[in-house]
């Protein structure tokens, strides 16, 4: 028995860890697309280019801030899926201002469904579930 348990806490450890360290690359992620798009030249791209905009970034980098006109497409992450099928959205995850300015710069906005997770039991549980 010892050895689960050990097992087991390194299993936790380890969720954690990921967990903490996905954090921090899609938060230097979307660093990165922002001063990217603050320095991109104006214009419309000829080709398809995504940007993701995290709620959880939205007090450090408002809608305001986002270059518009380097964009094509702008997802809004994430609303995150839960094994029963139903969906939670965080708050602030619709944004008025940010629809404004992506329609009047032609940008659509697309909904991101998933994001973070430790493990893929909720997308196991809703393929599962043939309701």
């Amino acid at each position: 028995m010892p050895t689960v348990r050990l097992a087991t806490k390194r299993f936790i450890w380890s969720a954690t860890f990921y967990h903490i360290m996905q954090k921090l690359v899609l938060s230097f992620i979307s660093l990165l697309l922002i001063a990217f798009l603050a320095s991109a030249a104006q214009g419309r791209p000829n080709r398809i280019v995504l940007a993701y905009s995290a709620t959880w970034r939205d007090a450090d980098t408002p809608a305001e801030t986002y270059n518009y006109d380097a964009i094509t497409h702008l997802a809004r992450a994430f609303l995150t899926p839960h094994p029963d099928g139903t969906i939670e959205i965080p708050d602030g995850y619709f944004n008025a201002n940010m629809e404004s300015l992506a329609r009047k710069h032609g940008v659509k906005l697309l909904m991101s469904l998933g994001g973070e997770a430790s493990n893929a039991d909720n997308w196991l549980s809703i393929a599962r579930n043939r309701k």
